[in-house]
């Protein structure tokens, strides 16, 4: 369920950006597009703005897609490599196993016995 709900965290991010995109590119297009050949446009303006305004609204629906679509290819190529580094970091500290130290001489002296009970 984590794999799920990441891939769909990373597709809706992308998705955002995709929009964002889409929102910021298309108007100079459409205007673009839009201009006419000649020096005298005699158009029907509501039907150009109809137009513009659905192209706009389907270029956003196109960026919302490819990027939630690329946005779900990237998130499953990192959950795998993330996957993978972590299972073959599992495997290398299961496949040497470390043996245990060995007590290790110290510099120390060891203490003193205690002295032999007095005669008495």
């Amino acid at each position: 369920m984590a794999t799920v709900k990441r891939l769909l965290v990373w597709g809706a991010v992308f998705a955002l950006l995709g929009v964002v995109g889409a929102t910021s590119i298309t108007p100079s297009l459409v205007g673009w597009y839009n201009t006419p050949g000649q020096s005298v446009a005699m158009c029907d303006c509501k039907e150009l703005a109809r137009t513009t305004a659905a192209t706009i609204v389907q270029a956003q629906l196109a960026g919302l897609g490819s990027g939630f679509i690329i946005g779900l290819i990237l998130g499953t190529v990192v959950t795998i490599r993330s996957r993978r580094a972590a299972a073959e970091a599992v495997a290398a500290a299961t496949a040497a196993p470390v043996a245990p130290a060995a007590a290790a001489p110290t510099s120390e002296t060891p203490p003193a016995a205690p002295p032999p009970p007095a005669a008495g």
